[in-house]
């Protein structure tokens, strides 16, 4: 995608993303959503070819969790960010991220047909305690969530990621560690993961948070603080 293109939407995603808000994202470099009750939550795209457990410790290092994803900036914002790290390792087919979903207990293994747990959306739950609710059903790739068997690690599909195809992003299921066999998975293959936390008042921390984590000639404007609803 062409820079100037990227930073125009994303500058336009900013204003719908921002909201009175006096929060602020703890780390540089992280992006800022407004979800329900005006909470701000900060997210950031890291790339790693790990299980998604690992993915976990990896957030909790940095005092965030593996995220969920609540509302469609979000999830328009990813798809964009999800597509330059497939053009940047060269993966034409796309790929897939690692967020913070699992499967019910009560709906894992034969308990997956069960009233609710065969329906979109109903057997997943997000991990990151930010939001209560699967936020986007009709965003499960056509047949997702199956449940089926990993072709390579024999383990039930019982983690969430997010699959970006080049067309669209939508979720899936899939084993919790996909590195057997990843070129093989085509962009079922997960290539990264997506860390959330909560923002924290400005005053307690006095940095301008950037838009994005690449460093262009002409910094984009940056993405909350603004100003707290009362």
């Amino acid at each position: 995608m062409n820079p100037s293109i990227l930073l125009f939407v994303l500058a336009c995603l900013q204003l719908s993303m921002c909201a009175d808000s006096s929060l602020i994202c703890p780390h540089e470099n992280w992006l800022g959503f407004i979800r329900a009750k005006n909470q701000t939550w900060c997210m950031k795209l890291f790339p790693g070819i790990i299980s998604q457990a690992t993915a976990q410790t990896q957030c909790e290092k940095l005092g965030a969790a593996l995220s969920g994803i609540d509302n469609k900036d979000e999830l328009d914002l990813f798809k964009i960010y999800t597509g330059m790290m497939a053009a940047d390792l060269g993966l034409s087919e796309g790929l897939s991220i690692w967020v913070g979903g699992k499967r019910k207990e009560n709906c894992l293994g034969s308990l997956s047909t069960k009233a609710n747990c065969d329906i979109s959306g109903k057997s997943f739950a997000f991990t990151d305690k930010s939001n209560n609710s699967f936020a986007f059903p009709s965003k499960w790739a056509t047949g997702e969530p199956d449940n089926n068997f990993d072709r390579w690690t024999q383990e039930r599909e019982n983690c969430l990621v997010l699959t970006n195809d080049l067309k669209d992003a939508k979720f899936r299921d899939t084993a919790c560690d996909t590195r057997q066999g990843l070129k093989e998975r085509g962009n079922k293959g997960v290539y990264g993961y997506l860390c959330g936390m909560k923002a924290i008042d400005a005053s307690k921390k006095q940095k301008q948070v950037l838009v994005t984590d690449r460093k262009p000639t002409k910094a984009p404007p940056t993405v909350c603080p603004v100003t707290k609803k009362v």
